[in-house]
């Protein structure tokens, strides 16, 4: 799956440098689907790179989780999610309108 979003975001991570005058490998974002809000990290300080999602507790679902998932250079990630990955996710985006 073709997380494009992640591609622009990287181009622009690699224009800038923090105060040591390194690249940024390491950006803090959130994403909203529906109702479901996530807490987001994107990181390229190794292969593959990482995102990472924690979703924010509600009222409805008190139960925040977490996800990690290898995003490839062509800044992909699998079609098929392991164990309980995708029912978890699932709960999360049907329980808050996602």
């Amino acid at each position: 799956m073709l997380m494009q979003n992640l591609k622009s975001l990287h181009e622009s991570m690699k224009a800038q440098t923090n105060a040591r005058g390194d690249v940024i490998e390491l950006q803090r974002f959130r994403s909203v689907q529906g109702a479901a809000v996530f807490e987001c990290i994107f990181s390229t300080g190794e292969r593959p790179y990482k995102l990472s999602l924690t979703s924010r507790g509600t009222e409805k679902h008190p139960k925040s989780e977490f996800f990690l998932f290898d995003v490839s250079d062509e800044y992909t990630i699998p079609n098929y999610f392991h164990g309980d990955t995708y029912p978890r996710l699932l709960e999360i985006l049907r329980t808050m309108g996602g």
